[in-house]
């Protein structure tokens, strides 16, 4: 039977660190289910116009995301302006995974609009 007492292994400590796991284990949830992931089956159900707005969401998304978070030394609304001029191109590119089928990763949606995003920061520089 544990005893609970002030300090180290007390009741507050106890939940501290409870808190703690939870927040990370969370955390790490978060980073590998990213909020604006998209599965191909989903992509090429959608009409022209909701790919569009779903690819101009992508983008913010992935300009407010923790990954854009650690480009402090580029102008974000320029990249972002670069990546809807590249629209068209992303969609085809998104496409071209889609004819991949189930060989298809989950992740290159995210991969597709990073590789877009590190171009149009060499662009904007």
């Amino acid at each position: 039977m544990w005893r609970f007492k002030k300090g180290g292994y007390g009741l507050t400590s106890v939940r501290k660190r409870i808190g703690v796991i939870s927040f990370v284990i969370l955390s790490l949830v978060a980073l590998a289910f990213p909020a604006h992931a998209i599965r191909c089956s989903e992509w090429t159900e959608l009409t022209a116009d909701d790919r569009n707005q779903t690819l101009r969401d992508l983008i913010r998304e992935l300009l407010d995301s923790h990954k854009a978070a650690q480009w402090t030394s580029i102008n974000k609304s320029r990249i972002e302006q670069c990546l809807i001029q590249h629209t068209t191109e992303i969609e085809i590119d998104f496409n071209e995974v889609c004819t991949q089928g189930l060989k298809a990763p989950v992740d290159a949606f995210d991969e597709i609009l990073l590789n877009y995003a590190r171009s149009c920061a060499q662009i904007t520089r």
